[in-house]
């Protein structure tokens, strides 16, 4: 039986990164430092033993940077959109 999906949809600002999670309507936000992408990792490695991530995530300028290297570290394949595609994708949800 395969695994459902799961939409995972990161909001990169500055000091902050906000996931939104599809369909559960799951918010959370961690900051942007060691620490919260340290705690981002944990969870998506742990949802991801239970569904199919599609992980995507806007560009913004580089504060997105070390998110990149650590879903890479983490083997999670993530598309990053550039941000008015990104723009659009959150207003649809």
């Amino acid at each position: 039986m395969s695994q459902p999906d799961l939409f995972v949809g990161i909001d990169v600002v500055k000091d902050e990164l906000v996931i939104h999670l599809h369909p559960t309507g799951t918010l959370r936000r961690v900051v942007n430092n060691k620490t919260g992408l340290a705690m981002l990792g944990r969870k998506l490695t742990q949802l991801a033993g239970r569904a199919c991530l599609r992980i995507g995530f806007e560009a913004s300028g580089g504060s997105e940077r070390k998110l990149a290297i650590l879903l890479d570290r983490l083997g999670l394949r993530a598309t990053e959109a550039p941000r008015p595609q990104a723009s659009i994708a959150v207003s649809v949800l």
